[in-house]
């Protein structure tokens, strides 16, 4: 991350530099090409790559992670389009790219995969929704310790796999307020 950041920065500082040598090389009005039609003309290209994306993926692809990957990078790129210079100019029509994205999109995964089954991220799911915590100093998750980060303990319980009846709770309801006892 601190990689980022710092290839952030330097993108920030060049970026001007290079608009200084394109107008003392080329003139103004290359300069103002990409200043004003960078941010004029890139949230179209960006509307037009996410139709693009969302006509070639199979339905059954939608709701799955390569569309939740486009949409980041899609941001991403919109972002990109807004700060003005070649090399920003440039970085986000490369995210554009198909195969540029899937490609971020296998590295980012990798990455995760990595720090999951290092123990350096634990994965923990209620109701179908996931949840990233850091664990720095945490054992693995594997190894159960009898508290984790956040107050978490192990516990034994019955599992209960989908609807039960109303005779049979996984859990016994709460007491009710009895009116009459005020």
């Amino acid at each position: 991350m601190k990689n980022l950041f710092l290839l952030g920065f330097i993108v920030a500082l060049a970026d001007p530099m290079l608009l200084y040598v394109l107008y003392t090389q080329v003139g103004i009005e290359a300069v103002l090409g990409v200043v004003v039609l960078s941010p004029l003309l890139g949230p179209r290209f960006v509307a037009w790559a996410r139709r693009r994306a969302q006509t070639s993926a199979s339905p059954d692809m939608l709701g799955l992670t390569g569309s939740l990957g486009d949409e980041l990078l899609f941001t991403a790129s919109m972002f990109l389009f807004f700060y003005p210079g070649p090399l920003t100019t440039l970085a986000a029509l490369l995210l554009l790219v198909p195969a540029v994205r899937r490609m971020l999109q296998a590295w980012a995964f990798r990455r995760l995969t990595r720090a999951v089954t290092g123990g350096s991220v634990s994965m923990m799911s209620n109701m179908g929704g996931v949840v990233f915590t850091s664990a720095q100093g945490i054992p693995p998750v594997t190894g159960f310790p009898e508290a984790t980060a956040g107050g978490l303990k192990r516990t034994e319980g019955r599992i209960v796999d989908g609807p039960t009846s109303h005779s049979d709770p996984a859990l016994p309801a709460p007491e009710s307020p009895d009116p009459e006892k005020k």
